[in-house]
């Protein structure tokens, strides 16, 4: 255990509190010292009784408003050491069928032997005189449970696994009836078994239990966690034998010799499982490659479905329609994109992509209104909560996202439209495809009905999808899918330095920011300390001193979460200047949001996962608005919505001064300022930076060192990822 845990011993007087969801349980507890003083304490804790004595390990916090509490990180039991606590204990209600009448026998007839006995020896206890056997046994199938969560808990903190994990760990297998030696037997299990557990915490276990390094179970467990690795870090849906090989030597810290003498077999026994499939030296999770072929069949059916209302005059028609409805709209559209809406309209499937300016947004408004006029009803949609309002917003037509259009049923974890039951519209448009990942992607394609015709929309040049997979790429190299590429960057975009930055960036230029006046600036500075001088400054007084309101207009957008000029060193600093804590300032406990800041009332917060129940999702921006609200412990402000929060709910919340730039794909912020330095040299990458910079409406700030963005710029990682999609399409194309 670290060092620095605070360690008390006490009996349980009284459950205050307890989630049954999520384990978050207060308790009114009494030390046993010499003060015997009552207290609180909290934590996510498997079920305790009144009664129970426990040895908490975890550290003394202040609450504002209920005062000191003991926030517990790791329990064990423990027996009363007196007759009279002993009686307390056995009667409090934690063992069916005792009270005290029967408690009081026991601990009268075994006297101070009673603690050895139960300890070494329980089964003697039913040799207590005046009480019913089958109540002693009773009570011992109680202990037995009790003894055996207390032994799992210390191997677990023995491990290295502690709090809610350990107690998450111990309920889900008593749940089910596994015992500790099942687990010492493979603890590999615990990786698919506990969300947020790892190889690496498993492995640990299992070394300490014997397992061999080069044992079969440890070697197919490496498998599953490279080839999950790479899917959830890299992207790849797939992984070459010579590059796993070279991955599990690494991993496993084994001879190739040990290695080889087991990979085929664990190879072969994994496919067996289907956990895994192999082709012409690749290895995929059979999952993954199950919804690449889902999503190339979808996507076939719909190819391949003729439209009907197509004739020999319709190119004409809609170059005619195209010509007339320019001059009523008084737009002037160039070839390329008169182009991109005849293929739009004549294509089953069509990509249109493009960078900034280049005229997308005045491309696809010209096709609603062509398939409007066709008679044909029309859709829009995009990955994210944030994108699909900016589509609203620009094309003046509702959108959903792709879960609300699809709808998500979060009791069956479920998409209802499907090929089964797919989309009632014609048309579908689909914005920042970039995001789409093959998951996504696979429930919509599945969605569309064969007859209708699927548009797709993005820029290829920006992040690739959180996910695994490069949808977007994908379609654009398949053959039997038209696509049409904006490249033209129209006359009122062309005055803009963000546009001319973008496009630089994108060629592997480095922007020359001549001018301090124009909309995309450089302030170098000399050190990460000055950076975030500079970008207080701007924040909190500069910026604001023109108009540009730091909670609704500003948004701080950078590489990575940790270290001096990430996500959480950011939040923190630019809070304390812009919503500093006050005397009457009430706050959520910070045992309900480990490891993240207080949220303060009037803070920009940002949801971290997708909420389906309250239908927030991964990436919308709010201000928090109330505090202790009555049934509730935030209520948080998203556009015209509010949305309320219980107290163990705030977890999906942080603080959203800054963000990643990760997380701010499919949004648009007046004012976007890009902290650059050295120590994100792992994350200097061109799509990355191209991609925060065309988040900015109006104003572009890089802050720090003009190094680490030259470093970023002749960094081009965005097309690199493996996947079987686009052979899959190819597949269906020529069968």
């Amino acid at each position: 255990m670290p060092p620095s845990y605070d360690k008390i011993k006490v009996e349980i007087l009284k459950i205050k509190h307890r989630s049954e969801e999520t384990g978050w349980t207060v308790l009114e507890v009494q030390e046993l010292n010499l003060q015997n003083r009552i207290v609180t304490a909290v934590g996510v804790l498997i079920p305790l009784q009144p009664g129970d004595h426990c040895h908490f390990e975890g550290e003394w916090t202040s609450h504002h408003h209920f005062g000191p509490q003991f926030r517990i990180e790791n329990v064990f039991f423990t027996l009363p050491a007196s007759r009279s606590g002993m009686i307390r204990y056995l009667s409090a209600g934690g063992f069916p069928g005792i009270g005290k009448v029967t408690a009081t026998k026991i601990v009268k007839y075994f006297k101070d032997e009673l603690l050895d006995i139960l300890e070494h020896d329980p089964q003697k206890v039913l040799q207590t005189p005046k009480v019913a056997k089958k109540k002693l046994q009773q009570f011992l199938e109680v202990w037995d449970e009790r003894q055996s969560i207390n032994r799992f808990l210390i191997f677990l903190y023995e491990h290295g696994l502690g709090g809610k994990k350990a107690e998450n760990t111990v309920r889900h297998y008593t749940d089910r009836n596994i015992s500790l030696t099942q687990i010492q037997q493979n603890p590999y299990r615990l990786i698919k078994d506990i969300r947020g557990i790892g190889f690496l915490t498993a492995d640990k276990m299992a070394q300490s239990t014997g397992i061999p390094k080069n044992s079969p179970q440890r070697i197919a467990a490496g498998c599953m966690h490279i080839l999950e690795t790479e899917a959830e870090h890299e992207g790849h849906t797939y992984i070459e034998y010579s590059h796993l090989q070279e991955r599990l030597l690494e991993l496993l810290q084994i001879s190739t010799k040990e290695l080889h003498s087991h990979l085929q077999e664990v190879l072969r026994s994994l496919t067996q499982e289907e956990l895994i499939t192999q082709d012409a030296g690749r290895y995929q999770l059979q999952f993954l490659q199950e919804q690449e072929q889902l999503a190339a069949c979808a996507l076939q059916r719909v190819m391949t479905t003729p439209i009907t209302t197509l004739s020999k005059e319709t190119p004409q028609r809609i170059e005619s329609w195209t010509h007339k409805f320019m001059e009523q709209a008084q737009i002037s559209l160039s070839s390329q994109q008169q182009q991109a809406i005849l293929q739009a309209a004549t294509a089953k499937v069509f990509v249109l992509t493009g960078g900034p300016g280049v005229g997308k947004t005045t491309t696809v408004n010209t096709m609603i209104h062509l398939f409007r006029a066709m008679g044909k009803s029309v859709v829009l949609t995009a990955p994210t909560g944030r994108a699909a309002q900016r589509m609203a917003e620009v094309a003046q037509v509702p959108a959903k996202t792709i879960h609300r259009l699809l709808k998500w049923n979060p009791e069956s974890h479920s998409f209802e439209h499907n090929e089964e039951k797919p989309l009632a519209e014609q048309v579908i448009i689909v914005d920042e495809s970039s995001m789409l990942d093959v998951y996504l992607a696979c429930h919509l394609f599945r969605a569309v009905r064969a007859a209708a015709q699927l548009i797709l929309i993005g820029d290829q040049d920006q992040l690739p999808s959180v996910g695994p997979g490069a949808v977007l790429r994908d379609l654009l190299n398949c053959h039997q899918i038209p696509h049409v590429t904006l490249t033209e960057v129209f006359r009122q975009a062309e005055s803009s330095a963000i546009v001319k930055s973008a496009h630089l960036m994108n060629r592997g230029q480095m922007p020359s920011f001549v001018s301090s006046g124009t909309d995309c600036r450089f302030i170098e500075t000399d050190s990460n300390e000055q950076t975030l001088e500079v970008i207080t400054k701007l924040v909190s007084e500069t910026l604001p001193a023109v108009g540009y309101d730091p909670f609704t207009q500003i948004q701080l957008l950078t590489p990575m979460n940790r270290g001096y000029l990430g996500c959480d060193n950011l939040n923190t600093h630019i809070q304390q200047w812009l919503n500093p804590i006050s005397s009457t300032d009430s706050t959520p406990t910070s045992s309900s949001r480990p490891n993240k800041a207080e949220l303060r009332q009037g803070d920009k917060a940002i949801q971290t996962v997708n909420n389906y129940e309250k239908q927030v999702f991964n990436g919308d921006i709010g201000i928090v608005s109330e505090h202790n609200v009555r049934g509730s412990k935030l209520l948080v402000q998203f556009g015209a919505r509010t949305t309320a929060y219980a107290n163990d709910e705030t977890k999906e919340l942080s603080l959203a001064y800054a963000i990643t730039i990760h997380k701010s794909q499919g949004s648009e912020f007046d004012v976007v300022i890009l902290p650059l330095s050295m120590s994100h040299y792992v994350m200097l990458q061109r799509n990355l930076f191209y991609t925060g910079l065309t988040r900015a409406k109006k104003l572009a700030i890089f802050i720090g060192d003009k190094r680490a963005l030259r470093q970023a710029i002749a960094n081009q990682t965005s097309h690199q990822r493996r996947t079987t999609f686009l052979e899959q399409l190819s597949k269906g194309a020529t069968s």
